[in-house]
C-alpha cells in the first residue's frame, strides 16, 4: 500500500507549493516552494519529523526548499512525482 501523508501534506502557511518526488527507489523528498517570510530551517524540521513518522523503514527521505516547482510537459504541477521507469524483479 502507499505510504499515508497525513501530517505531511497538509497544507502550512509557510509553504506557497509543495510537491513529494519519489526520486528512485527507496528515497523520497518533500520538495517545498516557502513564502519569502517562512523561517526554512523550522520548515525543513518540521517537515523531517513528519516525514520520519509516515515513510517505511529502509525509505530514505529529505526536504527541499526549493524556488519554484515547474510544471511538467501538460502544464501541471503533480502534487507526487516520480522520476523512474517501473521496477522489474523477479
Amino acid at each position: 500500500a502507499p505510504p499515508r501523508w497525513e501530517g505531511v501534506s497538509q497544507k502550512t502557511p509557510d509553504a506557497v507549493q509543495l510537491q513529494f518526488r519519489h526520486e528512485e527507489p527507496g528515497r523520497v523528498v518533500l520538495r517545498a516552494v516557502l513564502r519569502p517570510d517562512a523561517d526554512a530551517s523550522a520548515f525543513r524540521a518540521r517537515g523531517l519529523a513528519a516525514l520520519a513518522r509516515v515513510v517505511g523503514a529502509g525509505i530514505a527521505y529529505d526536504v527541499e526548499i526549493v524556488p519554484a516547482i515547474t510544471p511538467g510537459p501538460g502544464g501541471k504541477v503533480r502534487g507526487v512525482e516520480r522520476c523512474f521507469g517501473p521496477v522489474l524483479t523477479r
